[in-house]
């Protein structure tokens, strides 16, 4: 069985000892609160990404897996795990990143 085929998002959660009433949200949930925050708040979208993937790399280096493959798509998403990559190389954890998307 592979490393990821046995994190859970409850296995994750426990690993973390993060509070499981974290809500999940939807793609157009996270949109939304993406949008209020560039728009409404004046959050610059770069802000966005590099909080996102410095988060999601600190919650990745927790878990003391090594080495990591990021599989990044276009868009913002992409960049997202780019900077997840930038950040884990940067704390010294072997990380790559796969894109999976046509030029």
């Amino acid at each position: 069985m592979a490393v990821a085929d046995s994190l859970t998002q409850d296995r994750v959660l426990d690993l973390l000892g993060r509070d499981r009433e974290l809500p999940i949200l939807t793609r157009d949930q996270m949109r939304a609160y993406d949008r209020y925050a560039i728009e409404q708040a004046n959050v610059p979208s770069l802000l966005l990404m590099e909080s996102a993937g410095r988060g999601a790399a600190e919650a990745i280096a927790e878990l003391g897996l090594t080495p990591v493959m990021v599989v990044c798509g276009r868009g913002n998403n992409g960049g997202d795990g780019f900077v997840v990559v930038r950040q884990l190389l940067a704390a010294g954890i072997h990380a790559e990143a796969l894109v999976l998307a046509e030029r």
